[in-house]
């Protein structure tokens, strides 16, 4: 068996499987098919004996949600996992960070002290390295993604403890994307006997972040009533004009990616995000077109991302504004505590939450001349997305509500109507939404009318609880980041 053979058969974990379906994976026979996304899916594990495919995603995807639709593939992104079996990371040049030439051997003389785990191989690609890191057994991706979180934070951390090595590499890149492939012509050093324990690598990882439980098991960032983009960072990069990047660099698309993931935060609108961004870009010495600005603020807003992640601001800032720069001097307040998950991946809501979904939902519905909304149960099962029991605790919690009422209507043609407890109530409500429109309104106009007036301003008093800000990452599989 070559050794290019006996690699992907360590990768895919054919044996350790023992028959069970191991997913899709989506290969590539030259770089430029990665743009158009058209490839190969590999479900068949016979067809990975070809040596002609260049690119390949590693790690395998659920085979339900994967396919071909007009002609280009879909399905590889980061919800979708299904194994992790690998960690690789990419080296983007030849030269380390000092100028001096990298050999493959070089991965394996690092400080045991630090990480005792070898690569288990290294692939040589034209214009640097790919480090694969093979896992003994394949993790299983379970409903809730756990696994997921947990193995992103390993990665990044592996990535953090080379770059301190002096090795270049892209940060911002995907954890769980494309690769090389490996073939006959780029392993430069396999050793086999190097596949390490999961668990042993997150062990390593909490070891590595101080003892800390990694962020992803169950740790995120704590929201406040502070928006983003009025905190120190955000006036810093929006202003910043020497911003361009270049190949293992964080650069325009990233910043301009950052400053959108703010916006969407702090309750921004997206018209209005596009328009303060064009004018950021404007500043840039080479500014990207619109249609890109308006690309990233869309991707930005699409939901899979929460806010800026403190990791990327610091690198952007010491890479581009003032390496010097501490976290006091960049976010105001901030620590990490146990956050509630997001609504969708609970199994139970809070109430209130409920309830002012309610709120909102005649906010939205009703006027002075109508108060009230009549829904059937399952209707309003539907709206709230709960199950009758959790409704009837809804109900419970509703009795004496100031502004909300629910009665039951009994009989062939009943159900629930939803109502104000009066008509000033509604007013009142209405009030508060377009004052709160006009604020937004107001406080973008600043941005779009003189953005350097901004660090100018004398800011008003904050809460100094502000909390670290939490960004997913971008979806496995994207194109751009792609070696």
């Amino acid at each position: 068996m070559t050794a290019r053979q006996e690699l992907i058969d360590l990768i895919i974990h054919q044996e350790s499987l023992c028959g069970r379906t191991y997913g899709t994976r989506f290969a590539f026979r030259q770089k430029s098919d990665l743009a158009t996304q058209t490839g190969t899916l590999i479900r068949d594990i016979s067809r990975l004996t070809d040596d002609t495919y260049t690119h390949w995603t590693p790690n395998a995807f659920l085979s339900k949600r994967t396919g071909r639709y007009q002609g280009k593939m879909y399905g590889h992104a980061e919800e979708n996992l299904k194994l992790i079996t690998t960690f690789v990371v990419d080296i983007d040049s030849k030269n380390d960070v000092n100028g001096h030439p990298i050999k493959p051997r070089d991965f394996y003389l690092l400080d045991k002290d630090q990480c005792a785990f070898e690569p288990t191989a290294v692939l040589s690609t034209p214009h640097g390295f790919q480090v694969y890191y093979v896992l003994k057994t394949p993790v299983y991706i379970n409903a809730q993604k756990h696994s997921i979180r947990v193995a992103k934070k390993v990665s990044e951390n592996l990535r953090q403890y080379l770059v301190a090595q002096g090795f270049p590499i892209d940060m911002a890149c995907n954890h769980f994307g494309i690769a090389r492939t490996p073939n006959s012509d780029n392993i430069a050093i396999f050793t086999p006997e190097n596949i390490v324990d999961f668990m042993a690598w997150v062990d390593w990882s909490t070891k590595y972040d101080g003892g800390q439980k990694p962020a992803s098991m169950g740790f995120q960032a704590v929201k406040t009533n502070i928006k983003l983009i009025s905190q120190p960072w955000y006036k810093l990069l929006i202003n910043a004009k020497k911003i361009a990047g270049t190949k293992g660099q964080i650069g325009r698309n990233n910043t301009l990616f950052t400053l959108a993931l703010a916006n969407f935060a702090s309750g921004v609108a997206e018209s209005q995000a596009v328009r303060v961004l064009q004018v950021v870009n404007a500043r840039f010495d080479a500014p990207l077109n619109d249609e890109e600005v308006a690309r990233t603020v869309k991707s930005a807003y699409s939901g899979a991302y929460t806010a800026p992640k403190r990791t990327f601001i610091r690198k952007l800032i010491h890479t581009y504004i003032d390496p010097a720069l501490t976290d006091k001097d960049l976010f105001v307040g901030g620590v990490w505590t146990h956050f509630k998950k997001k609504r969708e991946d609970r199994q139970r809501s809070h109430y209130a939450e409920w309830i002012a979904d309610l709120v909102d939902f005649l906010t939205e519905n009703c006027n002075a001349n109508q108060l009230s909304i009549k829904l059937t149960t399952a209707q309003l099962q539907e709206l709230l997305g709960i199950g009758r029991s959790s409704l009837a605790e809804v109900k419970k919690a509703l009795k004496g509500h100031p502004v909300l009422k629910l009665t039951t209507v009994r009989g062939r043609f009943g159900g629930v109507v939803l109502s104000y407890t009066d008509r000033q109530s509604l007013l009142l409500l209405h009030e508060k939404q377009a004052q709160q429109k006009q604020k937004n309104a107001t406080q973008l106009a600043l941005f779009v009318v003189g953005v350097d007036s901004i660090v100018e301003a004398q800011e008003p008093a904050v809460n100094a609880d502000i909390a670290g800000f939490h960004q997913v990452e971008p979806r496995a599989g994207t194109m751009r980041n792609s070696p």
